[in-house]
């Protein structure tokens, strides 16, 4: 059996994302963390000659028991309220146009014209 490799707190929160700080991990050690389910998870750690240390293992192990799981896939924009957005913006400018308040040349807006948001 291979012993896993133990880092100090200090150097383990520089190899998390985020860089969380080594108190940070303490207390993860210390008071855990509640994970989604709303139970309370610690990040396994001991202490060696007055130092915190960690394996990368419990590392992501506390990672993985605080992530919530994805239920369903991200759905795609909604391209409906792009459209609509679009459309109230094309109404505002030809009404802007209609009363002489747009400068340039340019001031025919229609409603099948797509104008730059």
């Amino acid at each position: 059996m291979v012993a896993e490799k133990e880092m100090r707190l200090s150097v383990a929160a520089q190899s998390l994302p985020g860089r969380p700080s080594a108190e940070a991990l303490l207390r993860w050690i210390r008071s855990g963390v509640l994970s989604p389910e709303g139970t309370r998870v610690h990040m396994a750690g001991r202490k060696i000659g007055g130092c915190w240390h960690v394996t990368a293992r419990a590392m992501e192990e506390f990672s993985q028991a605080v992530t919530p799981a994805r239920q369903e896939p991200m759905r795609r924009r909604n391209r409906y309220h792009a459209r609509r957005h679009r459309r109230r913006h094309q109404r505002a400018m030809a009404e802007l146009a209609a009363q002489g308040l747009l400068p340039g040349e340019n001031t025919d807006y229609t409603e099948k014209e797509r104008t730059p948001l």
